[in-house]
């Protein structure tokens, strides 16, 4: 039997490999990046599982893939967050090809949250990646204000193209 132990910031899984597949989880409550360092094969795996999540109809395969959603937010929800891994999760994903509800999601979810939460930090990337990468500036057209200031509002709406 193989066993192999899945750690996010919230929970660990593990996984036994025989005939069957037992998964047990349970709750953790550890800060993101605690246990691992994110590497660009963890975050392709979260991105992947995000993205399955979002495309999937309601139901128990959709859940399966709640663990990826629950670890974007607690970059972002928590406060001890942490917006460079949700800034990071944002440029990976929207370069991906995107079904529209996905590209929805991740405008009016991450990105949006980022702006609100985080924007004065990351108004200056967020403008210059706009100006130069038009797949940005479109999925920048999706997001609304929430709770950014007006000060970075009026930079987000100067700086986009479209809404949508």
């Amino acid at each position: 039997m193989k066993v192999s132990i899945i750690m996010t910031s919230t929970f660990a899984a593990v996984v036994a490999y025989a005939e069957v597949v037992p998964v047990v989880s349970m709750p953790l409550n550890i800060p993101s990046g605690a246990l691992f360092n994110m590497d660009d094969a963890r975050l392709n795996l979260i991105i992947d599982e995000w993205i399955l999540y979002q495309d999937m109809p309601k139901g128990e395969e959709r859940e399966k893939h709640w663990w990826a959603v629950e670890q974007v937010m607690d970059w972002d929800l928590k406060s001890s967050g942490d917006p460079e891994m949700l800034w990071q999760f944002i440029l990976k994903t929207y370069k991906r090809k995107l079904s529209d509800r996905a590209l929805g999601n991740l405008a009016a979810g991450p990105l949006e949250e980022l702006i609100s939460k985080f924007g004065s930090k990351y108004i200056d990337r967020i403008e210059k990646l706009a100006r130069e990468d038009e797949q940005f500036n479109y999925l920048l057209g999706g997001v609304w204000q929430l709770n950014a200031t007006p000060e970075i509002w009026s930079r987000v709406e100067r700086v986009r193209k479209t809404v949508w």
